[in-house]
């Protein structure tokens, strides 16, 4: 049995060190006489995934651990075997119970199965959990970036930007090639509220400085424009049901093809419903999920692309890199971020004049592009519940505020300036819907910041949205919604107003704190933007007890949605469109003949 045990514990240092070759003879004496052992079938397995046969190890694996359901090393090569063949939920379920049997495998093994676990308990909002599991992982791998990058995500999704921005920090010292950490950095920047608007400037032109340069761009067309229409690509993983594709769906639609032939690029990893409409709608879709950066970069170039439009920044799983080629005559970034990209590679930023107000260029990379009505188009939402006629104040006898939101956006600011509305609304509460609002650790802070304010931390309510219809009808038990800064809800604010619900905002600097305003003031509802946090908390406060306000407001407002130029996609895309070729220093025939007649520079 000695013999044994040494000749496991070779094979395992072996396979750890990727020797496969010096890993197979050993194996080999030990199949035929110990070839039903756990151990054993657990190390052949292991063998044949890192020679690239997984679905081989699934096959030894499946019966094995039925035989031995109590053996960790048995499940935790199941689940890494299951990674290999990318069936992720099937991986994490498997090393879940790895995990609970980790007193049975070797803590040099295990170490992967935690940031597995952790990513997928994120994925079901599981916070407090993937933050425990994260917090394990880091110790047994404290060299390992991506398990940092993921516990800065884990940790602004509760809200603890500082423990965020460190982890952040951590991963990017740990891998300097890791564009991930600097992009969920300079996403990060975003949120805070003790950087100033050159301080975010600065955290995205880091960004460009450690990856930017890296890419070798290529070289210049040598070919001619193709004559014609502008061609324009969309770059987006969000071809799918997301925030993003809600504003961007009704544009596809409406592009004028006699003025713009449209391409998409997507990298998209489970399309729905949404991708299928949204491909049907344009003339060219490209799939780039499994393509490199470069690989894309050359089929852009080989469309003859005019403008390239990223439709994502730093958020997760965008495809800045693409850009860095440089594959379009110029690039622009749109929609999907609210702030610079950072990039000397991105020509543009298209926003609107309340969003992006005059003196906004000096905390861009970008040129900035401004449309003269808003930079976005709302579809509105087919299906959504009927307006309840009344304020809830009528028939519970106290106001709600209602705060849609993710953790990331609320800062201590922000809640100090609830403790104050709630001390100047007698009886009123507070409901914070958000993904991982009912952990325990952002209750314990935000509750704590709420009574170190001075008010009772009794009257918030915590509710993580478990469906999008759920979100929908929690509408109908709020008065009003409190936005949030210095990064405001653009999506959220729109669906409250849909379904009649009033939102007060202050408009901050940037764009990620302006959009409110943006939106509200398309509504000619600029009484609801405070430009201080005093004034906040006054609007909040006088429209809490003006019940007669809240009931036309409430009665009124979808319709004033429909009415508006946020609503009218073919006015918007129209005007997009015109800014597309100002970006891409192409004037269409049209426009050329009409102003040759007038006497006017086609350049203009």
């Amino acid at each position: 049995m000695a013999g044994l045990e040494e000749t496991l514990a070779r094979v395992r240092i072996l396979l750890r060190a990727g020797k496969l070759a010096e890993a197979r003879a050993p194996l080999e004496t030990l199949a035929p006489r110990y070839g039903t052992r756990a151990e054993v079938i657990a190390l052949l397995a292991r063998y044949n995934r890192m020679c690239g046969a997984p679905r081989e190890a699934l096959a030894q694996l499946a019966m094995a651990v039925r035989r031995y359901p109590r053996s960790g090393e048995l499940w935790l090569e199941s689940g890494l075997a299951e990674m290999a063949v990318g069936r992720a939920d099937a991986a994490a379920e498997a090393m879940a119970r790895a995990l609970a049997l980790e007193h049975t495998v070797d803590p040099a093994d295990i170490a992967p199965a935690f940031g597995i676990v952790a990513s997928r308990r994120m994925e079901q909002r599981r916070w407090a959990d993937a933050g425990a599991l994260l917090d394990r992982s880091v110790q047994l791998e404290p060299d390992n970036a991506s398990v940092w990058n993921m516990r800065a995500i884990q940790r602004a999704n509760l809200g603890d930007m500082a423990e965020a921005e460190r982890s952040a920090l951590h991963a990017q010292g740990i891998d300097a090639k890791d564009s991930h950490p600097s992009s969920n950095r300079c996403l990060f920047s975003l949120y805070r509220d003790d950087l100033t608007p050159s301080d975010v400037l600065n955290v995205h032109r880091d960004w460009d400085r450690r990856h930017g340069g890296s890419v070798q761009a290529l070289p210049p067309s040598d070919t001619p424009r193709r004559p014609g229409r502008l061609r324009i690509g969309y770059v987006s993983n969000d071809f799918v049901t997301h925030s993003v594709a809600t504003f961007l769906e009704p544009v596809l639609a409406a592009h004028d093809r006699s003025r713009v032939e449209v391409f998409c690029y997507a990298t998209v990893p489970r399309p729905d419903e949404v991708t299928q409409r949204m491909r049907a709608s344009v003339e060219h879709w490209r799939e780039a999920l499994h393509l490199t950066d470069q690989q894309v970069a050359l089929q852009i170039r080989e469309d003859d692309i005019d403008l390239l439009i990223d439709l994502g920044g730093h958020t997760a799983h965008s495809r800045l890199g693409i850009f860095l080629h440089r594959p379009a005559r110029r690039a622009a970034t749109w929609l999907g971020y609210p702030g610079t990209t950072g990039l000397s590679a991105v020509d543009f930023r298209i926003g609107d004049t309340t969003a992006d107000p005059p003196g906004a260029e000096a905390w861009h990379a970008e040129k900035l592009l401004r449309l003269p009505r808003t930079f976005f188009t709302y579809p509105g939402l087919v299906g959504a519940p009927d307006v309840t006629p009344d304020p809830p104040v009528l028939r519970k006898g106290r106001i709600t505020f209602g705060v849609p939101t993710n953790l990331s956006k609320v800062r201590p600011e922000t809640v100090r300036r609830w403790a104050e509305l709630l001390a100047r609304v007698p009886g009123s509460r507070l409901s914070i819907l958000a993904p991982a609002a009912e952990s325990p650790q952002a209750r314990a802070w935000i509750s704590a910041a709420v009574a170190e304010a001075g008010s009772d931390p009794a009257r918030l309510d915590f509710h993580a949205n478990k469906s999008f219809d759920d979100y929908l009808h929690a509408h109908a038990d709020w008065d009003l919604v409190l936005d949030t800064w210095p990064f405001n809800g653009h999506t959220t604010t729109c669906h409250a107003l849909w379904m009649g619900v009033p939102v007060v905002t202050l408009a901050h600097t940037m764009h990620a704190g302006r959009m409110g305003a943006s939106v509200l003031n398309a509504l000619a509802l600029g009484e609801l933007v405070a430009e201080t946090p005093e004034r906040f908390v006054d609007i909040a406060a006088q429209l809490a007890q003006d019940f007669d306000r809240l009931r036309a407001l409430r009665s009124t407002l979808r319709e004033r949605m429909r009415a508006s130029a946020m609503m009218n996609a073919a006015q918007f895309t129209a005007d997009l469109e015109t800014a597309f070729e100002r970006a891409a220093n192409i004037v269409p025939a049209a426009r050329i003949d009409a102003l040759k007649g007038s006497g006017r520079n086609p350049s203009e």
